[in-house]
């Protein structure tokens, strides 16, 4: 049985987003697999979950490091001018002094880095340094091109400190990279993107049924699901709330939309005065929404890495209509398993004559399309056959470099 101790940037539960699902569904499926794994969580003070306990996906200790927040991260920022502002936080004093401290134990096969900012603890004048512990890092994009992304939709007074944000996520990104024993990107596309250098590829798993039920499409109704403080998100629906929704009621007048998803959302707040948009706010169980749904949406302009969301929809057998970027590494065909806009008049053409039937037969082949390659007990069996390959490769190494020592000792010489 393997030790892991499984280092994340945030609490996994309740899974409200699609980092979170990765982490809860890859994670749950490791200890079915006999992994003994510690989850260390570093959180925010008001991000603190009130019950530490992860023993509904088999987790065998959890805790907390707490990184400093609102303006303290600012201020943390500050002191770590080596890193991208969006990391320095997790790479505080009071977080790596806490980090290192847990690492001396030295009790562990393995670390996983779920995600950059988890590794920042371990991080000199910007450059990642690994511990003697060999380190998983578990990229699920890659951080520095949505940097890139973001600077190229930007104004010109902000765009250099953009990219030079990007420039220092690049660095650090590539040094984890390099330190790790293995990288695991989330997509081909990802993996070309860090370099293919020590990297494989495991898909996000989520749960798809064995077979899929062809349940009656609501004629009328879209949906959008996604977290409302992510930057690409809000941005995304926005786009379509003011480019696409007014010229789209005026084709079908009896469409409607729901909107769910958590984090800060006052700014949708103006768009509901629309009797036609019903916001749900975060919710549990999405089954019904999605059940339901004609299209699901996916307006997305900026971002990189793979879509849970669009993974979620098929998984479902709801077709989603996106934006190229939006399913950019999944292997999904425009018009076929995946209704495709590029621009503004393209989605309000598709959704003027988009027919439930139209819809199910697009929904049911992004399900025939994704089900095997993200079938969540499949990624994790690829998961832990390259996490065996990296203990085993450690343990080998270990024992090479004790045997000289060990013969010495045995011959009875003092070294």
């Amino acid at each position: 049985m393997s030790r892991i101790l499984w280092i994340a940037p945030k609490w996994p539960l309740p899974a409200r987003d699609g980092a979170r699902r990765a982490t809860v569904a890859l994670v749950g499926e490791l200890t079915k697999c006999g992994h003994q794994i510690s989850f260390l969580a570093i959180c925010s003070e008001d991000s603190v979950p009130s019950n530490l306990s992860l023993n509904e996906l088999g987790v065998f200790e959890s805790s907390v490091v707490l990184r400093p927040g609102g303006i303290w991260a600012r201020i943390a920022a500050l002191f770590v001018p080596f890193l991208p502002i969006t990391v320095a936080p997790f790479a505080a004093s009071t977080v790596a002094g806490k980090i290192q401290r847990i690492l001396v134990m030295n009790r562990w096969d393995l670390i996983v880095y779920d995600g950059v900012h988890s590794a920042a603890h371990a991080t000199r004048h910007g450059v990642f340094e690994a511990s003697s512990i060999p380190a998983v890092y578990r990229a699920h994009n890659c951080e520095a091109e949505l940097w890139e992304r973001r600077a190229a939709l930007s104004s010109v007074i902000v765009r250099w400190f953009i990219r030079f944000q990007a420039k220092l996520m690049r660095r650090f990104e590539q040094s984890l990279v390099s330190a790790a024993a293995v990288t695991l990107a989330v997509s081909e596309r990802d993996a070309a993107l860090l370099g293919r250098s020590k990297i494989e590829v495991v898909p996000i798993g989520v749960e798809f049924p064995r077979s899929l039920s062809l349940r009656a499409r609501s004629a009328s109704e879209l949906l959008f699901v996604g977290r409302l403080d992510w930057a690409p998100n809000r941005e995304g629906l926005i786009w379509f709330l003011e480019k696409v929704w007014p010229k789209v009621v005026e084709l079908r007048p009896e469409l409607k939309l729901s909107v769910a998803g958590s984090g800060e959302s006052s700014w949708i707040t103006p768009y509901l005065l629309d009797p036609r948009i019903q916001f749900w706010g975060e919710v549990d169980d999405v089954s019904a929404l999605y059940d339901r749904a004609l299209v699901s949406l996916a307006p997305l302009w900026n971002g990189s890495g793979t879509r849970v969301k669009i993974i979620d929809a098929s998984s479902r057998g709801c077709a989603t209509l996106s934006t190229p970027l939006g399913f950019e590494g999944l292997p999904l065909i425009p018009g076929v398993s995946v209704l495709k806009g590029t621009t503004e008049d393209e989605w309000v053409e598709l959704l003027r004559k988009i027919s439930p039937l139209d819809a199910r037969t697009v929904g049911a082949a992004a399900w025939q399309q994704l089900s095997h390659t993200f079938q969540k007990e499949r990624c994790a069996e690829l998961c832990d056959s390259i996490v065996g390959r990296v203990i085993s490769g450690s343990s080998q190494l270990r024992s090479q470099e004790l045997s000289p020592r060990a013969e010495l000792i045995v011959g009875g010489v003092s070294a």
